[in-house]
């Protein structure tokens, strides 16, 4: 009987240190992934608008400007995307909650990704024409 007793309280208490850090990652993957989604949209904005132009400019100064223009636009997201992944960084997780780790990794992984390449863009406006290479994995908002 005091096995079963202490069994269940154990298994109340990890379903609450469960609970809670499930909250803690959701509001963690809300974070990464409405960060990314305003740096995309804003480097993406700028990107189709200078597009046309840009393929047909010949002149280097133009060229130039163009994709500063594109630098630009990368630079202010930068700060959000850091706060996200500080966010990410200060949730802990049980060892023994594997699908809150996952997610809590692919975040991170992300964020770390996005920064990476905004700071390409901001340096070289022509990285926008590249493949991004983050991906949400795990990482969803709901």
């Amino acid at each position: 009987m005091l096995v079963v007793l202490v069994a269940l309280c154990a298994g109340g208490a990890d379903w609450e240190v469960r609970r809670q850090e499930t909250a803690r990652v959701d509001r963690c993957a809300g974070a990464a992934v409405g960060a990314v989604e305003v740096a995309e949209g804003r480097v993406s904005i700028v990107t189709r608008y200078v597009a046309p132009a840009l393929a047909s400019a010949q002149a280097a100064d133009l060229r130039r400007g163009l994709l500063g223009m594109v630098s630009d636009a990368a630079r202010p997201s930068t700060p959000r995307i850091r706060r996200a992944r500080d966010l990410c960084e200060a949730v802990r997780v049980l060892p023994t909650h594997a699908e809150a780790r996952r997610v809590r990794s692919d975040c991170l992984r992300l964020l770390d990704s996005e920064l990476s390449y905004l700071t390409e863009v901001a340096a070289n406006g022509e990285r926008t024409y590249e493949a991004n290479e983050s991906t949400p994995g795990r990482c969803v908002a709901r």
